[in-house]
């Protein structure tokens, strides 16, 4: 019995609360304090007075103003990575054939190559020397760098190249690339 009570108690607390916020936050022409027939019969006069000062109306719900800049519920992440390839990352380095000097038949180097992305026409070239130093020699191919963001066209057997020094003309020689291959056993 107490605790139906008690339960009694809270449920008139709730609704006198929720009737203080009704109240509260609208105002009492839209809570049908007027009947329509009221509403019908009332005039409005409005007296314009040019000597008087405005009177200040003091409204319920302030008006704020529109922002130009509305706050984000979302932030930047702090660890934001920039120059990110929107292609893919470029396949590594290979060798895809041999470069000859076209006077000195004994020096030969080793092309490397790679597309500048995947399906790409465009490729990246560069050769080393015979020495175990890990030295990259541009290749050039007119007046195109082929180690450039953007490359050179792809490289043919029997290409004449330039390493380096302008002088020097080299042969490409490329490798044979062994393409996937239809298996009709597989289905």
């Amino acid at each position: 019995m107490r605790k139906s009570k008690i339960n009694f108690l809270y449920l008139v607390i709730a609704i006198l609360f929720i009737v203080l916020i009704v109240r509260e936050y609208y105002p009492d022409d839209y809570l049908g304090e007027y009947s329509d027939e009221e509403t019908k019969d009332r005039t409005i006069n409005i007296n314009i007075i040019n000597d008087r000062k405005p009177e200040i109306i003091q409204e319920r719900k302030v008006i704020r103003e529109p922002k130009r800049h509305y706050e984000s519920r979302y932030y930047p992440r702090r660890d934001m990575r920039i120059n990110i390839p929107t292609r893919g990352e470029p396949p590594s380095y290979q060798q895809v054939g041999i470069l000859t000097d076209e006077n000195d038949p004994e020096n030969i180097k080793p092309l490397y190559g790679r597309q500048t992305y995947r399906g790409s026409n465009q490729w990246n070239y560069f050769t080393s020397l015979d020495s175990h130093l890990a030295t990259k020699i541009p290749i050039y191919t007119g007046d195109k760098d082929c180690t450039d963001e953007r490359g050179c066209q792809e490289i043919n057997k029997n290409d004449m190249l330039n390493i380096g020094d302008p002088g020097k003309q080299y042969k490409a020689n490329i490798y044979q690339s062994s393409g996937p291959r239809y298996i009709p056993y597989i289905i």
